[in-house]
């Protein structure tokens, strides 16, 4: 009778503490499902935010390495182009996709953290009225070889002072 006794309070002991488990595992599981939510949202909501503005074909990689990029290139289906050293990288969608549709599939919201959109820039000239701003030009480090350079007003205010001594 004590035996007894005693493996039914060993039983209950290990089922509850099972259940416990259980418990704590669903808990994880469900604030885990929450906080995937909230980043899914918040990428919903500055994808709305830039509407128009962005490439809705192209996913910016930043902080990246080669492995990373390629892994998340193939599971996209997507064609990758990353930098020599493989911290930046785009992934361009298949015909058809949409980084909306990447972003609002559930099995790519543990991904979204890593992605940002890739932005349309534009450049704008200097209106008469701005003109009393103070406009700080970068002069290049090398000698301008281009007739038509100071013609390429814009130059000067992108600061590209560095470019043509790394890339030509």
């Amino acid at each position: 009778m004590l035996k007894t006794k005693r493996k039914l309070n060993i039983f209950i002991t290990i089922a509850i503490a099972a259940v416990t488990l259980a418990s704590l595992i669903v808990g994880f599981g469900l604030a885990q499902e929450k906080k995937l939510d909230r980043i899914q949202n918040s990428a919903l909501a500055t994808l709305e935010e830039y509407k128009g503005e962005y490439d809705e074909k192209t996913i910016v990689l930043n902080n990246t390495n080669k492995a990373r990029a390629q892994a998340l290139a193939e599971k996209l289906n997507a064609k990758l182009r990353i930098t020599a050293d493989g911290k930046f990288a785009t992934l361009t969608l298949m015909e058809g996709e949409t980084v909306e549709q990447v972003y609002l599939d559930k099995e790519n919201r543990s991904l979204l953290s890593e992605f940002s959109l890739d932005l349309k820039m534009r450049l704008t000239s200097v209106e008469e009225d701005e003109s009393e701003r103070e406009f700080r030009p970068s002069v290049p480090n090398y000698t301008v070889t281009d007739p038509d350079y100071s013609l390429q007003y814009a130059f000067n205010y992108i600061n590209l002072q560095d470019t043509w001594s790394k890339t030509q």
